[in-house]
């Protein structure tokens, strides 16, 4: 069983369609962990789609990447300058499977208990991505003319950051001046400034989107 705590609990509402109410981070956790992502197999396609439709709403241009069927990525920017690269918030849309132990709650519906948030990926990172989600939001409208922001939001990140990985191959992701993973730490903060090396695929990726930075 896999929640995260509310605090405060402000507004419980059922989200209907992408026009949900945008403010709250709830229900837009909610929404986002009614998508089945579990990886293996992943499908992110319509978790990635919803994400990549309130952006477009948000004013964000959106494109789209799959390394394979239904493994999507969305890559959405705002802003930009010339001069400057943008601040990169990631996050990841895949998460691990429900494990041997039989849930008490449904894993996909988004339940709450008092200040609590059930469902798998609750913690990772579907929260995370409606935080950054938000923040994207209530950014967009006020950095045209700096170097904006641009948010890359993978798939199949669980199992060794193969979306990534594929969509390092490709030229969507530009440079970054600096980058924000939403990641769980349990609240505790933390910094790098590159990965560590390795010569795999997944480790090659974490080097990649650690610099946003496309290898083409």
């Amino acid at each position: 069983m896999v929640c995260v705590r509310l605090n405060p609990v402000k507004r419980i509402g059922e989200v209907s369609s992408v026009r949900m109410s945008e403010q709250d981070a709830i229900a837009l956790t909610r929404s986002l962990l009614r998508f089945a992502t579990v990886n293996p197999p992943g499908r992110e396609r319509d978790c990635a789609r919803h994400a990549g439709a309130l952006l477009e709403q948000w004013g964000f241009r959106v494109e789209y990447h799959e390394y394979a069927e239904a493994r999507t990525s969305v890559i959405a920017r705002a802003g930009g300058s010339p001069s400057k690269a943008p601040l990169c918030l990631t996050g990841h849309l895949d998460v691990v499977p429900l494990g041997a132990r039989a849930w008490t709650r449904d894993p996909f519906a988004g339940e709450t208990d008092g200040d609590r948030l059930y469902g798998r990926g609750s913690s990772d990172m579907k929260a995370g991505v409606a935080a950054m989600l938000l923040a994207a939001k209530s950014l967009a409208k006020k950095i045209s003319g700096t170097p904006g922001i641009v948010l890359v939001l993978t798939a199949a990140e669980e199992g060794g950051c193969i979306g990534s990985y594929h969509l390092a191959q490709t030229r969507l992701l530009g440079s970054a001046g600096a980058m924000i993973v939403g990641e769980p730490t349990r609240t505790i903060r933390t910094s790098a400034t590159r990965a560590r090396s390795s010569s795999t695929p997944g480790s090659a990726a974490r080097r990649r989107m650690a610099r946003c930075r496309s290898s083409g």
